[in-house]
């Protein structure tokens, strides 16, 4: 899997064409984004599918606490 400081590569496949969905890092979310339908899926969908690289990622994202 590849990764920059925003982006991962997973082996999630997208819903609609099969390619890996890559987990894009906004500044307080995350979403899911497949390059070759140009679609962006939420999270909070494929959460049955997340493995520990997609878990640390999303760790790794600031979030509000109350």
């Amino acid at each position: 899997m590849w990764q920059s400081s925003r982006t991962l590569k997973t082996n999630i496949p997208c819903p609609l064409c099969s390619d890996p969905l890559t987990a894009e890092r906004a500044c307080r979310a995350v979403s899911l984004h497949c390059a070759r339908c140009n679609k962006h899926f939420a999270l909070r969908d494929f959460m049955d599918h997340m493995d520990d690289a997609l878990e640390a990622f999303v760790s790794a994202v600031p979030c509000d606490r109350v």
